[in-house]
């Protein structure tokens, strides 16, 4: 399992590919809520990207991430009940 300096450096570069402006707050917000693994930061970099396409917006808010988050783990419990 990787570290946390580890995720966190590869969550801040996947939102950097994307053009995704996250500040120090959002990416600590993010780190405290997510599973420690370099796959986390994948599918958390995606959702909060669909969730600023949606809202047409590069700048990262906290609430943005908030709610990319709390619909990540809506759809993930989702497949998992799908998947029983």
């Amino acid at each position: 399992e990787p570290d946390e300096a580890l995720v966190e450096t590869v969550l801040v570069k996947l939102f950097i590919d994307r053009q995704l402006d996250a500040g120090e707050e959002v990416v600590r917000f993010l780190m405290a809520r997510m599973p420690r693994s370099v796959t986390a930061a994948r599918h958390v970099a995606a959702a909060i990207d669909r969730a600023a396409l949606t809202a047409r917006r590069r700048q990262i808010t906290l609430p943005l991430a908030r709610a990319a988050l709390h619909e990540l783990e809506a759809n993930e419990a989702e497949d998992s009940i799908e998947g029983v």
